[in-house]
């Protein structure tokens, strides 16, 4: 007989006694009183292959590749619920970095990023808090690490208010999860060897180019900071009229005429090659979109300043409908190389924005200097 062990999950201890008493025990989960009297409705995923229970009053819509939930709770306050499917298969400290970093650029406070363990793999969670339209916010990321091709994503935005009830209810319907075949999922190792993933976003204009390098002299950005990549000095080169302030994971870029975000970070090829860095940026940042309208890819290719660039350009909008646009670039010198991430949301994309973030990318670099 298998001997149960404690599993945590929410800062309770649950007991796990195998998986098959495991499955039948959430089978009778809905008589518990877990939900409300009403039959629960249920969310299923077959790429994710997860589903999960929730109360019948939660309003549900579908969205590209996944769905959004109106929990209520209470009077007229709600909270939103988007659950998606997302391509990722680095470590678990590149998501919360990730997540940091976006929400850093969107000028978000990073309340706190912590780990729990949910059918035996991690659930990676980050608490933001943030004004929308001067009402305060409280946004829950979460992302379940298991060993498949698409993982679960959700995001719980709420009325910093009623934060502590909507979670509540969101663990409440969690404690439903589990795999549509019953069996439990494996946690996710980035070792293991993996086919490049498929975006599901055919691009109504795609431009590639071929490797080349520019003849005649090289651009240096007037706009100097000094940063350490792999114990040694660089400086990082931006054209003139951009300022560039530390954060935490990066520098955040400011423009007189920018109006999006933008941030830039570092990295030696001994961490991570540039190419799988920026596919694994713009794999999350699809995940992001409702849907994509326009697409832009180029291979690497000198830019003005001799650094080998690459990016992708995204139009579309987010889940609700606002426009959105994002831009992810990568330009590597020698062994070194730096990831720019912008991001424009609730806006259209103006081509005054569009060129001078091409500008930036097309000038940017990281220069040696001397010891």
């Amino acid at each position: 007989m298998e001997r149960p062990h404690a599993v945590a999950f929410g800062g309770r201890r649950m007991m796990r006694v195998g998986v098959r008493s495991w499955v039948l025990g959430l089978i009778g989960l809905a008589g518990t009183g877990v939900f409300a009297q009403d039959a629960p409705q249920t969310f299923k995923h077959q790429a994710i292959g997860i589903q999960f229970d929730y109360p019948a009053d939660w309003q549900t819509a579908k969205e590209r590749d996944g769905v959004r939930i109106l929990i209520p709770l209470g009077e007229s306050a709600r909270a939103s619920l988007e659950v998606h499917p997302v391509a990722f298969r680095s470590e678990p400290e590149r998501w919360q970095e990730s997540q940091r970093a976006v929400n850093e650029q969107m000028r978000r406070e990073i309340v706190r990023q912590w780990q729990e363990e949910i059918l035996g793999v991690p659930m990676l969670l980050t608490k933001v808090q943030y004004l929308d339209a001067g009402e305060p916010k409280a946004l829950l990321i979460g992302l379940i690490y298991s060993s498949t091709p698409q993982k679960l994503l959700f995001r719980l935005t709420v009325p910093s208010g009623q934060y502590d009830n909507a979670e509540y209810r969101l663990r409440q319907a969690l404690e439903s999860i589990r795999t549509l075949d019953g069996t439990l999922p494996k946690e996710e190792d980035p070792t293991r060897p993996a086919k490049p993933p498929v975006e599901k976003d055919p691009p109504k204009e795609q431009k590639v180019t071929k490797l080349l390098t520019r003849p005649g002299k090289r651009y240096v950005g007037p706009v100097q900071t000094e940063c350490v990549i792999a114990e040694t000095a660089y400086a990082l080169c931006l054209p003139e009229e951009w300022a560039l302030e530390k954060t935490e994971t990066g520098y955040r870029l400011s423009h007189p005429l920018l109006k999006g975000t933008a941030h830039v970070r570092v990295f030696s090829t001994a961490e991570a090659p540039a190419r799988r860095t920026l596919s694994q940026t713009a794999s999350l940042r699809l995940s992001e979109y409702r849907q994509v309208s326009r697409r832009e890819e180029r291979l690497p290719e000198a830019n003005r300043a001799g650094a080998a660039m690459a990016f992708v350009w995204r139009e579309g909008d987010r889940v609700g409908g606002s426009p959105f646009s994002s831009f992810d670039a990568v330009g590597q010198s020698a062994e070194v190389y730096w990831l720019l991430e912008y991001r424009l949301e609730g806006a259209a994309l103006t081509d005054a924005e569009r060129a001078l973030i091409r500008a930036l990318a097309d000038r940017m670099s990281l220069e040696a200097l001397a010891p």
